[in-house]
């Protein structure tokens, strides 16, 4: 399975030992994590503005998030212009999941599929682990 990184994702997965890091933690020993260099840069842009605290925590995903370059055109899918451009590269890059913690432009997807991808919360990829029996 390969599950793209929505930029709050890896965020969140920074600070070590925290839910969002353990989640992390588990797909990558079962599932390919893949992002885009634009939105692994937000993430860094984000933590050291919010949690430069973290940048420890952001180092050790380097190595283990694979940054896809693939983009192409994003279906109309109501996101606002600067997300619509973190579905296409989800799309592009042939990813099963699209991992996203951002209920407020995301959440109306939740559950769809667009395009091969589905789009899911961090809450419902963590059940469908736990029915996977991903340990």
């Amino acid at each position: 399975m390969k599950i793209f990184l929505d930029a709050n994702i890896i965020f969140s997965a920074s600070q070590l030992q925290s839910p969002s890091w353990h989640l992390l933690d588990r797909l990558s020993k079962n599932a390919t994590l893949i992002t885009h260099p634009a939105v692994w840069d937000e993430a860094k842009r984000n933590l050291l503005l919010k949690r430069s605290v973290w940048s420890a925590g952001l180092d050790h995903w380097h190595e283990r998030i694979i940054q896809s370059t693939a983009i192409g055109p994003c279906p109309d899918a109501g996101l606002p212009p600067k997300d619509a451009p973190v579905l296409a590269a989800a799309i592009a890059s042939r990813a099963d999941r699209l991992l996203t913690g951002d209920l407020k432009h995301f959440g109306h997807l939740y559950g769809r599929t667009i395009e091969g991808v589905l789009v899911v919360s961090p809450r419902s990829l963590s059940e469908e682990i736990i029915k996977l029996d991903w340990r």
